[in-house]
């Protein structure tokens, strides 16, 4: 095809539909087109009579795909302009330009508008897949002429539209050239040549970070010569997708100053005279993804439970995600629905092995810190999905040197599997710290059995409030969730039962609880380590135990005061303004009582 003279240029919008179709790729292929700047026919053919088009122009428009189409030929005023985007951005869009020819551009038009090769669509708030260029030639191609990005609108920045801030999708867009042509030299700011290059917008939180990347401020962006840069889109999966706001995300590089700010998707649907008030959680978002670069996620609110990640990129690279979560959970990955196995547990490192970066979706999570760690590779989409699991966090009378002599995770999978009558290989020891001894651990089960986790939450409840389950020291705090997807509750407490439906009785007999009768307080789990002091030997032994005596002193203030605000904010929970009966109290989480 041949394009002559263009006002918005020649590109293509294509509908998805919603459902599993929205997540296939689909693919718009642009091949051995000529598109031609502006030629010196008039703008303003009766100019006199105030017949004149005066629009900025640009060659090719980015093309996009999204969930909902329009008619060919739209009778309705609200379909108009053509170009207007009236749902959300589809998934699976994949753009690939071959052979394209882009000859005679100036950065003005003869009626002094802004004009370029590429630009930005004024109606695409939200994602616009990566273009992936081969074989293009520029001829005659002006310096300022290239692209020209806009900024998202202030405008955009309403309830009706994109919230606090206006919607992110301009800022986080990707031209990427292949064996590229110039007549004559390619620009000054493309030092090798303009060969293989790539176009970015002027995003604060990436551009300026980026090695090989020069700013080009009249066209709002970025030229680069850096081989890493890419897209990572990724959105959330769950039932309350386009209503809970998890935004803003930052998704920050370690290790670097690059720190992308990504707001939700806009605001595309109406109820009546109104917006609908629906965002859709997806983000797309521009990354530079060097050798062992490592990237956080953190999300506003909570993390989506299902979330879905792909990394678009014309060479094979790939880069580690770290999501954090604000509780312990149980999580699976999976790429192309096969599950990919968490690393194995190191008793040695007392943690799972790293992420040695070997393959797409390869993972671990660390305990405590509630961190997801995940591998991600070019063209690679993975999930992230909450997996069918009981979990727990057990407190023992043992060292960590006992334990581990007692050959460690190994043995105490064995005891606890023997106990409830399960394979050991369902056990997945997920951390183990000084507290005496903490152990945390998920019982992981088919994802189809909810009514099978419900029923062994229960025995294993049982258990330990009778005493039963032999670990291989005495137990003295417990907590555990009733079933998958269930908030951990307590069990055990000082070695006291304190489950719900279970009479208060001592299980394990503990210096603190010598003196508890039936009808006494009781207390709550504790799995906060201890941090013991230092005592230097030499001189200035009377300073040093002064100093050791005010610790003492302030770490017996600190914990009276740290247990009184646990209880205070359990009796909150409870809705009791103090120690009353607790059968049906909602329990704190676990990383609610690891703060020390």
């Amino acid at each position: 095809m041949t394009s002559i003279d263009n006002a918005l240029g020649f590109g293509m919008q294509a509908a998805s539909g919603e459902g599993p179709q929205d997540y296939a790729t689909l693919t718009m292929e642009f091949n051995d087109n000529k598109v031609y700047g502006e030629t010196a026919s008039s703008d303003c053919p009766d100019g006199d009579n105030d017949f004149c088009i005066k629009v900025e122009k640009m060659g090719l428009f980015p093309p996009i795909v999204s969930i909902g189409g329009k008619s060919l030929h739209p009778t309705n005023p609200s379909s108009l302009p053509y170009e207007k985007i009236m749902s959300d951005s589809g998934w699976g869009g994949k753009t690939i330009l071959k052979r394209n020819e882009f000859i005679g551009f100036k950065s003005r038009t003869a009626l002094g508008k802004r004009s370029s090769v590429f630009g930005s669509a004024e109606y695409q708030a939200d994602y616009t897949p990566m273009l992936q260029f081969s074989e293009t030639k520029f001829t005659d191609i002006d310096k300022d002429a290239l692209v020209a990005f806009k900024t998202p609108p202030q405008a955009w920045a309403v309830i009706d539209d994109c919230g606090e801030f206006p919607c992110t999708g301009p800022l986080n867009v990707l031209y990427s050239f292949k064996e590229s042509t110039w007549t004559p030299a390619a620009p000054s700011a493309l030092s090798g040549g303009g060969v293989n290059f790539q176009l970015i917008a002027n995003n604060p939180g990436l551009a300026p970070y980026v090695a090989g990347c020069s700013s080009a401020p009249q066209s709002n962006a970025y030229y680069c010569e850096a081989k890493s840069l890419g897209i990572l889109l990724f959105g959330s999966l769950d039932e309350d997708r386009k209503d809970r706001m998890v935004a803003p995300v930052h998704v920050v590089q370690q290790g670097s100053s690059i720190n992308v700010k990504l707001n939700a998707m806009m605001d595309h649907g109406w109820d009546g005279f109104y917006t609908s008030q629906k965002r859709s959680q997806r983000f797309p978002s521009i990354i530079d993804a060097t050798p062992n670069s490592t990237y956080d996620i953190t999300y506003t609110g909570t993390p989506p439970n299902s979330q879905l990640f792909k990394l678009d990129h014309q060479d094979g690279v790939g880069m580690m995600l770290r999501i954090a979560y604000p509780a312990a959970g149980s999580y699976a990955v999976t790429v192309n629905e096969q599950l990919v196995p968490m690393n194995e547990w190191d008793d040695a490192l007392k943690n799972f092995k790293p992420v040695a970066r070997s393959k797409c979706g390869e993972n671990r999570f660390l305990a405590i810190k509630n961190i997801l760690e995940v591998y991600i590779t070019a063209q690679c989409s993975l999930k992230v999905v909450p997996r069918n699991a009981i979990q727990a966090a057990v407190r023992m009378e043992w060292t960590l040197q006992q334990f581990y002599a007692d050959v460690g995770t190994t043995r105490f999978a064995d005891r606890l599997s023997a106990s409830l009558g399960i394979h050991a290989s369902t056990i997945k020891v997920v951390g183990v710290y000084e507290g005496s001894l903490v152990l945390k651990y998920d019982i992981v089960l088919p994802d189809h059995d909810k009514a099978a986790a419900k029923q062994l939450a229960k025995k294993q409840t049982g258990l330990f409030a009778t005493g039963k389950l032999e670990l291989g020291a005495p137990v003295l705090d417990v907590v555990a969730s009733s079933g998958a997807g269930k908030p951990v509750k307590p069990v055990v407490a000082d070695g006291i039962v304190i489950a719900a439906g279970y009479t208060p009785v001592v299980v394990t007999k503990t210096a603190t609880n010598a003196n508890w009768q039936p009808g006494d307080a009781v207390p709550q789990p504790s799995f906060a380590p201890p941090k013991p002091a230092v005592v230097k030997r030499g001189g200035g032994g009377v300073a040093a135990i002064i100093i050791i005596l005010l610790l003492c002193a302030a770490g017996i203030a600190v914990s009276v005061v740290y247990r009184e605000r646990i209880m205070e904010e359990y009796r909150k929970r409870m809705g009791q303004a103090g120690p009353a009966d607790r059968s049906g109290a909602e329990a704190l989480p676990i990383d609610d009582l690891e703060k020390p």
